[in-house]
């Protein structure tokens, strides 16, 4: 799942499992990309 950071807050987000969290910035657009630890 990729959230995009358009006046969203990062925290409104739950996640249930441990994940790897990396921040995306391209084109000064920044996100945040959500993924399974284990993968």
């Amino acid at each position: 799942m990729v959230a995009g950071l358009d006046g969203m807050e990062i925290a409104d987000i739950e996640i249930e499992k441990p994940v790897e969290i990396q921040f995306i910035q391209r084109n000064g657009r920044a996100s945040f990309r959500f993924g399974a630890a284990s993968q």
